[in-house]
Parts: structure tokens; sequence; C-alpha cells
């Protein structure tokens, strides 16, 4: 993932399968932005696929987030995006 945190949330890697994208992410120190709603990330990419949360989970400052649309071959890069926060800039 990106060398540094956004709004307090560091991706540390992404996963492809044939049937979906897996993002896990840390919580760095400070609020933890997970407490809300720590599934509402919205995940785009730069073809405009639209992709469908599948759940989650994780404890602790990590978690992962789960999305049943494949990426597709031509998608250079992922923004994992949410409310009142920068987006996440994922080259692929």
């Amino acid at each position: 993932g990106p060398d540094q945190a956004l709004d307090g949330v560091r991706v540390l890697c992404v996963l492809r399968f044939d049937d979906g994208v897996s993002v896990l992410l840390r919580v760095e120190d400070g609020d933890d932005p997970f407490e809300d709603d720590p599934f509402d990330f919205e995940l785009v990419d730069d073809v405009g696929t639209s992709y469908s949360s599948s759940g989650g989970g994780g404890g602790g400052r990590e978690m992962k987030i789960s999305y049943s649309t494949p990426v597709p071959a031509d998608a250079r890069r992922l923004e994992l995006r949410r409310g009142g926060s920068r987006p996440i800039r994922i080259p692929l």
C-alpha cells in the first residue's frame, strides 16, 4: 500500500482474486476512524468500476474489507474512500 497513512488509516496490502478484492487496513495512532462504522468505505478504480462490499472483519487496530467485484485487467489504480476523509490512492 501507500507509504503514508491518511486520516489515521494505512493500507497494508490489497489482495486481488478472480472473484473480488480484499483490502487490509491498519489504524495508526490517534482516533479510531472505524469506531462509527468500520465497513463504511467505498472502493473505486480509474476505469469506473463499481465495487460491491461483501463484508469484512478484524480486531484491534487491523481489519479486512472484502469486495465481491474483481478488479479489471486494465485498472491501474484503486481509491479507498470514506466520507469526511481524503481518498487513499493505491497503485496496482
